[in-house]
């Protein structure tokens, strides 16, 4: 395989995001407010509630554990890093 190939198959959006309303829907800069305040971000979450692709999306963006902001399936910045830190302190209590 050439790196080129290699490279483009590297950045490759996952299959979920074919299903996403945010990909259809609104403009890009909705699901990336400057500030997450409640009111700019209950809009985009109303669309997440009904999006086919909501479960992969979550699962996707708390997987990679990097601090992607916005709105992703239908949480906060604030939310992902809340339920990292559950997952973290049940991980440590398990162990």
């Amino acid at each position: 395989m050439s790196s080129r190939r290699w490279k483009e198959k590297q950045v490759r959006e996952p299959s979920w995001m074919e299903q996403a309303l945010c990909a259809r829907v609104g403009d890009p800069d909705d699901w990336h407010p400057t500030l997450e305040t409640p009111q700019a971000v209950e809009q985009v979450r109303q669309i997440c509630r009904t999006c086919p692709a909501r479960i992969p999306c979550l699962e996707d963006v708390l997987t990679r554990r990097t601090p992607l902001t916005g709105v992703w399936a239908g949480t906060t910045t604030r939310d992902r890093e809340h339920l990292l830190a559950l997952v973290d302190a049940a991980q440590n209590t398990a162990a």
